[in-house]
């Protein structure tokens, strides 16, 4: 129990929850007072305390009562717009040329994000380090996760069995194989958003925010948790297998689709690609 209660070190918290010294949190400058609402504190001041002197530590065995509402009790003006501000007037401040990344992102070039001139003269007095010494010395294992530019799907494609001439589609919530809308020699024809699939950098196999999702039954459409799991799917080039990772078994198609052992050489587990880089998927199998 007292190994799993030693404080460890965390890039950023969550905002709410957390203690400090209130000489340090005014030194800090407290809050930025333009920020408006709630959203991007918790970056604030998770950065100014690591950039300027502090670290920020997460305490296992501490316990915290957070009570919810059932309904926000005021409004925030702007809406989203107002969350967006916040996390710009953040990134200008201390992001320094990382910020690229939140503007990639983000569209927010038409808010007024108001004068930074405070806060870039508080960073200065503070002698604070630059954002690339937070990110060398602090959140160095990050970008291993999440990385700055989102690396492109290793497969983005219909998935075709030559056995039945079928091909995967998502029909209420379930995969079944139907008619493929594609002319699969030449891979043309009109896209059917049902019948393709991106295989991603998170290891799984997403349709838009949806993505493949088994525990064991059957697969399903689920919201996509990026956590792999029940959502961990490959696809190896050779055998031309898809399979689930955890629990090694591979897609196939008869009369419906199964999920069932891999066997080499079934042809019922056979899936043709019409895209698919190696390169990109070499990487992603290393993360």
């Amino acid at each position: 129990v007292t190994a799993l209660c030693v404080c460890c070190r965390s890039p950023v918290m969550a905002g709410g929850l957390f203690a400090i010294d209130k000489s340090w949190f005014y030194e800090l400058g407290g809050y930025d007072p333009e920020l408006g609402g709630w959203g991007g504190e918790n970056f604030e001041l998770s950065f100014k305390i690591w950039m300027c002197g502090g670290e920020l530590e997460e305490v296992p065995c501490s316990r915290v009562g957070h009570v919810y509402r059932k309904f926000m009790p005021y409004t925030l003006p702007g809406g989203h717009m107002s969350v967006l501000r916040n996390y710009a007037r953040v990134a200008e401040v201390w992001l320094d040329e990382y910020k690229q990344y939140f503007y990639a992102r983000k569209r927010v070039s038409h808010l007024d994000i108001g004068d930074l001139s405070a806060q870039h003269k508080l960073r200065d007095t503070l002698h604070c380090h630059s954002f690339k010494w937070f990110m060398d010395n602090v959140a160095y294992d990050i970008p291993r996760y999440y990385p700055p530019v989102e690396p492109k799907p290793y497969i983005y494609s219909w998935l075709h069995n030559p056995h039945t001439n079928l091909c995967l589609t998502v029909s209420e919530g379930q995969l079944i194989g139907s008619t493929c809308y594609y002319d699969l020699d030449h891979d043309k024809g009109s896209v059917n958003r049902h019948q393709t699939f991106s295989f991603t950098w998170h290891k799984d196999v997403s349709q838009g925010t949806q993505c493949w999702d088994y525990a064991n039954t059957h697969i399903k459409m689920f919201v996509c948790h990026k956590s792999q799991g029940n959502q961990w799917f490959d696809y190896n080039h050779i055998s031309k297998h898809v399979y689930h990772v955890p629990s090694g078994r591979c897609v196939g198609i008869q009369e419906s689709v199964y999920m069932s052992d891999c066997v080499e050489g079934d042809i019922s587990q056979i899936w043709e690609v019409s895209h698919y880089n190696d390169t990109l998927h070499s990487q992603i199998v290393n993360i």
